[in-house]
């Protein structure tokens, strides 16, 4: 098939082989662009744990050899992966691949005042994870370590004239896609969602199809 990757221009990279050995032709067409903040400092505070909400958040310039001891806890596999690869010795992954999860996995596994939990995140989050922890009493220390910034690449319309279908990691990449193909027909595009959270972003009129788990062996399991 002919595939559009809507990922940042990195992950983009990163996935194309994959899919061209699997024999799909890729067409690069980022969303999102990450821009990362410089001048971070870690948090005054005692620290129990840390988290990100996205594999971008260990891309940031810290002082990670004071962190990497810690517990660390990741949303899906491309953050268990990067942490790990920084270091981190102690990783857990919630099931579930979205915040929700992320928070209930963070209750089940960290003590309460114990420290504070240390969230690497990007400046625009899906969902309030300080408020998900509050009630079970746990602190959180959020960091925003990079910028997401929306684009329209200027082969969108091209692409979507050939491409067979079109990859979506995220709520607000489908939320993009939507507006970006707004005037477009992409009615003969089969759109392969991360989860359905991503699909509920997308006019339910046009070919869906849902990752039985919110992960790349899932979405690889869709183009079979």
């Amino acid at each position: 098939m002919r595939l559009i990757i809507t990922r940042p221009k990195a992950d983009a990279e990163a996935l194309a082989p994959r899919l061209e050995a699997l024999g799909h032709k890729v067409l690069l067409c980022p969303l999102i662009d990450i821009g990362h903040r410089s001048g971070l400092a870690l948090p005054n505070v005692k620290l129990h744990a840390v988290c990100a909400s996205s594999a971008n958040g260990l891309d940031a310039a810290l002082e990670w050899s004071r962190l990497t001891s810690l517990p660390f806890y990741a949303v899906g596999p491309q953050s268990a992966e990067a942490a790990r690869k920084r270091g981190f010795h102690h990783v857990d992954m919630a099931a579930s691949g979205n915040l929700n999860g992320l928070a209930a996995m963070i209750v089940s596994r960290m003590p309460p005042q114990r420290g504070a939990l240390l969230y690497l995140s990007g400046a625009e989050v899906s969902g309030d994870l300080a408020a998900l922890l509050h009630p079970h009493g746990i602190a959180v220390e959020r960091l925003v370590v990079y910028d997401a910034m929306s684009v329209e690449p200027a082969n969108l319309a091209a692409s979507v004239a050939v491409a067979d279908g079109v990859l979506l990691y995220s709520p607000r990449a489908a939320r993009l896609w939507a507006k970006a193909t707004g005037g477009i027909d992409v009615g003969a595009i089969r759109h392969f969602c991360l989860s359905p959270n991503v699909a509920a972003q997308l006019p339910q009129s046009i070919p869906i199809s849902v990752s039985q788990t919110p992960d790349e062996s899932g979405m690889m399991a869709l183009l079979d």
